[in-house]
């Protein structure tokens, strides 16, 4: 039976446990209902960090009031900890979904439409998500879209971004060039997660693969957007915009993107209807014009030449030793992860006090210690230090 104990809730189980929480099946006794408690695992209590950014988590979901974002119900403490409560809903995810069937067009159309409309809803109000993937897209009984776990999400507007203290954040398959770099992010960013969403919708498979975080991070920042084929080349434009790498050659809001699905839909009108006819024919773009301005350049991504250093707590310093020991197992652990990143190399190394640029299209040493710093920072967040063996800090 559940140890954990929350006044006014009664724990049934077990849902699943993340990198910062556990959360649970409950019922809420003063209104006898079903609810989702998420709670700060025991042993973090002490780290306010984690703490603070969980209380932000709650507080930031309990303001938006949107027919396609979670309720909150509540939140609290209890024995140094943090718990929040939330609708619980039936319907499951859409990672379990697009695990299970094909999706069609007009599902892809209709889904990317509604988490526009959450996502709009929320920059508008200054909260940029940061974490778009399909396990945090849930459905209801009757099929409602609703996006749920903002626990990374930020204020637009503050001033110190969470990336600051050395911490990147998001899931690799689904990150924005500029999240996986560490740089500021913006709206745009979960536009760009969204269209991974799309691509993933629209074919059945992620449109960046690899055995290794790294390989993924790497085709993020540097790989062309994927080409969608046959009936389903009419969507390449928006994709492009979606997910230019170039995030000033992305749709500017998701006022935008929802524009241009109506165009797309031909739904002029702003009903949100879909064309349907004929068992699902083809929608038409705007013209071919537009398309050709929405069309993604090629480029490669430059990456910052300034590197944020980890800082790590007085407690884990003990490992250093170990770390340099294993320090030239990375080095050659990476490039050979680099040289497997499609249309790129790594640069051969310059002759003894001779300067020489990199190649056009190759990754530079640096380049790989920047995507390694970007997984160690995410390890440590995760409490990963040392194990398991093939992807720690």
């Amino acid at each position: 039976p559940p140890q954990m104990k929350v006044p006014g809730f009664q724990i049934i189980r077990t849902i699943g446990r993340g990198g910062m929480a556990t959360v649970y099946l409950a019922i809420q006794e003063s209104l006898e209902r079903e609810v989702v408690l998420k709670c700060m695992d025991h042993e973090r209590d002490s780290e306010q960090d984690f703490i603070t950014r969980f209380l932000d988590e709650g507080r930031m979901i309990a303001s938006l009031t949107h027919p396609h974002i979670i309720t909150v119900y509540d939140i609290g403490t209890v024995d140094n900890m943090v718990w929040i409560a939330m609708e619980h809903v039936g319907g499951g995810d859409l990672k379990d979904k697009i695990g299970r069937e094909a999706q069609s067009v007009d599902d892809a159309l209709d889904l990317v439409e509604k988490v526009a409309k959450a996502l709009g809803y929320a920059h508008e109000r200054g909260i940029v998500h940061r974490d778009i993937k399909p396990a945090n897209i849930l459905f209801r009984n009757d099929g409602t879209v609703l996006l749920t776990d903002f626990g990374i999400a930020k204020q637009a507007s503050m001033d110190r971004e969470l990336t600051s203290t050395g911490t990147i954040l998001g899931s690799p398959f689904y990150m924005s060039p500029e999240q996986a770099e560490g740089m500021a992010v913006d709206g745009r960013t979960d536009l760009y997660s969204l269209g991974v969403i799309f691509y993933e919708l629209l074919t059945g498979m992620r449109p960046y693969n690899g055995d290794t975080a790294i390989k993924v991070i790497m085709q993020h920042i540097q790989s062309p957007v994927p080409k969608l084929v046959g009936e389903l080349q009419p969507y390449q434009p928006l994709l492009n915009h979606m997910m230019a790498k170039n995030r000033d050659e992305r749709l500017p809001d998701a006022a935008s993107l929802l524009r241009e699905l109506r165009l797309i839909r031909g739904d002029t009108q702003g009903s949100g209807a879909t064309d349907v006819a004929g068992g699902g024919s083809r929608r038409r773009l705007a013209s071919a014009a537009q398309a050709e301005k929405w069309s993604t350049k090629k480029r490669l991504t430059t990456l910052g030449s300034s590197l944020l250093m980890v800082t790590a707590a007085m407690g884990v310093f003990y490992v250093y030793a170990k770390t340099l020991q294993n320090a030239a197992i990375v080095q050659r652990s990476a490039a050979q992860e680099a040289k497997t990143v499609p249309l790129t190399s790594l640069a051969p190394a310059p002759s003894a006090g001779v300067a020489r640029a990199p190649a056009p299209g190759s990754v530079s040493q640096n380049e790989v210690v920047r995507a390694l710093e970007v997984l160690a920072r995410k390890s440590l967040r995760e409490d990963r230090l040392t194990h398991p063996a093939a992807d720690n800090a």
